[in-house]
């Protein structure tokens, strides 16, 4: 019937029929064929600009991260350094246990070894755990002895501070008196 009708018609609504059926398929091409497509690259662009964002993100980060290896390693040998210029607990006890045979390589005698505490504790120095231990110290031997055990305690690696030197003259032999400083840095809450 449809096709008797079309058939009846004149040329020009043909021609507007073949149109309007030609115009209906290729809107159902476009959305069958080509949308996807331009879907799918729009997709793919927007893809690639947020990875190209991500990786400019990841490599900023990757050299923040780098550089702040670095700065921590740097850290980390500016504190190794300092932490060698103190004392340790164990190394504390080492030095006070290993004066006596010191000072007998030196030719010297201990006559007396005493710990000075002004209180329960020892005088922090600074708010990052540096505390200074004193010791009253008295030698007796001859004056070139006394000397390079002042020098070889003044040439120590840790920090040692020798003060209130004082000398008298028994006999033949020297008594040498002085206050040693040790400068412990403070390890795991221990002082």
């Amino acid at each position: 019937m449809l096709v008797n009708a079309y058939a009846k018609s004149s040329p020009v609504s043909r021609l507007a029929v073949l149109l309007f059926a030609a115009f209906f398929a290729g809107i159902n091409a476009w959305d069958w064929l080509v949308a996807p497509h331009v879907l799918s690259l729009k997709a793919a662009q927007t893809y690639a600009a947020q990875t190209d964002s991500f990786c400019k993100k990841g490599r900023i980060m990757n050299a923040t991260a780098q550089l702040k290896k670095i700065e921590a390693q740097k850290l980390s040998v500016e504190v190794k350094a300092l932490e060698k210029r103190f004392f340790s607990l164990e190394t504390a006890q080492i030095f006070f246990t290993e004066l006596e045979s010191i000072a007998n390589q030196n030719g010297v005698t201990i006559t007396s070894l005493k710990l000075i505490e002004d209180a329960q504790d020892p005088k922090q120095l600074t708010g990052n755990g540096v505390y200074c231990h004193q010791a009253s110290l008295s030698v007796i031997g001859k004056f070139v002895p006394i000397t390079n055990l002042l020098k070889q305690l003044s040439d120590y690696d840790q920090k040692l501070d020798i003060s209130a030197v004082s000398l008298l003259t028994k006999k033949d032999r020297i008594e040498c008196s002085m206050i040693l400083s040790i400068y412990v840095l403070e390890q795991g809450g221990k002082k």
